[in-house]
């Protein structure tokens, strides 16, 4: 049915109004679908993509713990070292003591106790 400007107003009757409106309720439903399914498929690729970057930052911060724990030793080691190098630069007693230990050598009425470490 055409419409125009001297035609009268069509009025739907009440079983095609409520068929209208059923169509219209089904439409909107479906439309509400729809858009809940693109924002879980957004959020699900948002997620997916982020995987990765993830597993990287685990690993770039385990890699990080161990390069701390090796500093943290290499730092003793430096320190052992600086402090036996000062010793031995500043303090006769300290050469004298090192010395002895490693010659195995002492003093007349000295008695010397070795343990062994295990």
């Amino acid at each position: 049915m055409a419409f125009d400007k001297h035609s009268e107003p069509y009025y739907a009757s009440a079983g095609e109004f409520n068929r209208i409106q059923k169509r219209t309720a089904q439409m909107q439903a479906g439309v509400r679908l729809a858009v809940c399914l693109l924002v879980l498929v957004f959020c699900s690729a948002v997620f997916a993509s982020a995987i990765p970057h993830y597993l990287k930052l685990q690993e770039m911060e385990t890699e990080l713990a161990e390069q701390k724990e090796r500093e943290e030793v290499s730092m003793e080691k430096l320190d052992r070292i600086e402090r036996m190098s000062r010793g031995i630069d500043e303090d006769p007693a300290y050469m004298e003591l090192k010395g002895r230990d490693r010659l195995n050598l002492y003093k007349e009425g000295e008695k010397i106790f070795r343990f062994e470490r295990q």
